[in-house]
């Protein structure tokens, strides 16, 4: 009897200590399931980038222009100077006053060929009977004096009745004339209001315009912006200074505000440029991406941020793989990126803490999916 009973305590002991070991390997197991889902977790690490906010509006270009709109005559030299900047003095073009000429420069080409011939021969008047003027004499009757004589007659008439044209001063030399020359000049810029900026669909066309060449001044020239909701842009007074990018170019350019139209909600700002005009000397009405602001801070994709008791941040696996959250200050949404704070040496300012906290730095490793993962875990 007393033999049963032992063997009995000893099966209960083994099935309690069997029990006890499977409940600790249960235990292991439950443990190391979220370890084995994280090991396969991506990381990124958070990129440096500047939130640009902008406001695309409508520009005028207003420019300093002299027009001449003469016909014909460029000069070889000016033929290839389009939108370059040419110096004072510069020959243009050599225009013919009067469009009965044709006949001189006819008359001008017998008798240089005339001269060449009797300076080359001295043979008879045979050889030249063929070559008459109209009033039917022959060239041969007359000396080469008389010929030169007449040669000198000839261009001195010619000449004339030519008018050279030159720069009275520098700057961008441009042969396309739009025909708002006269139209947008720089002055009087209470007048550039809202209604009386009207931006055509199309330029003028080509039949309206006028053959000439036009001297731009490149040193000073302007943009009247239409603001159709000045709500949208800050509060600029005359003096500021603006950045444009202008659509058509490349680069952006820095202005100063000289005037302020305003109508109501909507506003004309005129602003002033010195510089990068042979860029743009082309454009009349161009679109205009006003700079609002420019903030640095890292972007990182939106779905790696979560929500940890109220505060917003990502999980990032440090140096020795532990998964810790770190606190962001979210700037702004943009697409499937925030844009967050940078922070001072890794630490910003939370609402509901005295101390700054330590937020994501440059190489952080901010894991992609945050769903299956919870701090403190050991990941590879």
């Amino acid at each position: 009897m007393r033999y049963k009973k032992q063997k009995k305590k000893k099966r209960i002991g083994r099935n309690i200590r069997k029990v006890a070991i499977l409940v600790i390997f249960l235990y292991f197991i439950i443990k190391s399931v979220p370890v084995v889902l994280a090991r396969n977790d991506k990381t990124i690490l958070p990129e440096k980038d500047i939130l640009l906010k902008s406001y695309d509006a409508q520009g005028v270009i207003i420019k300093e222009e002299q027009v001449f709109t003469t016909v014909g005559g460029i000069t070889p030299e000016a033929q290839d100077m389009e939108g370059k900047r040419v110096p004072a003095g510069f020959k243009v073009a050599n225009i013919s006053i009067s469009n009965d000429i044709s006949g001189l420069k006819e008359e001008l080409k017998e008798i240089e060929r005339s001269i060449d011939m009797l300076n080359k021969s001295n043979a008879g008047a045979g050889l030249f009977e063929k070559i008459k003027k109209d009033n039917g004499e022959t060239l041969i009757d007359q000396s080469v004096e008389a010929l030169n004589a007449r040669k000198d007659a000839i261009i001195q008439e010619i000449s004339s009745n030519k008018v050279l044209y030159t720069t009275s001063t520098a700057g961008l030399l441009s042969f396309n004339l739009d025909g708002y020359e006269k139209i947008y000049i720089p002055k009087e810029f209470e007048n550039y209001t809202y209604e009386n900026l009207e931006i055509p669909n199309t330029t003028k066309s080509d039949k309206e315009k006028k053959d000439g060449f036009k001297l731009i001044n490149n040193f000073e020239w302007y943009i009247a912006i239409k603001i159709d909701n000045a709500r949208e842009i800050k509060e600029y007074e005359e003096g500021d200074l603006v950045n444009l990018e202008i659509v058509d170019g490349e680069d952006e350019i820095a202005g100063r505000i000289v005037k302020i139209n305003k109508t109501g909600n909507r506003m004309v700002l005129v602003v002033k440029f010195n510089n990068q005009l042979e860029k743009y000397y082309n454009l009349r009405f161009p679109e205009i991406k006003m700079i609002l602001s420019k903030d640095k801070g890292f972007k990182i994709p939106t779905k790696t941020i979560i929500d940890k008791d109220g505060q917003k941040g990502v999980y990032v696996k440090e140096f020795s793989g532990i998964i810790k959250f770190r606190h962001i200050s979210i700037m702004e949404e943009v697409g499937d990126y925030t844009f967050v704070r940078m922070g001072n040496n890794g630490y910003i300012q939370i609402a509901g803490y005295e101390k700054p906290v330590r937020t994501i730095t440059l190489y952080d490793e901010i894991l992609l999916d945050p769903s299956n993962i919870k701090e403190g875990q050991i990941i590879d």
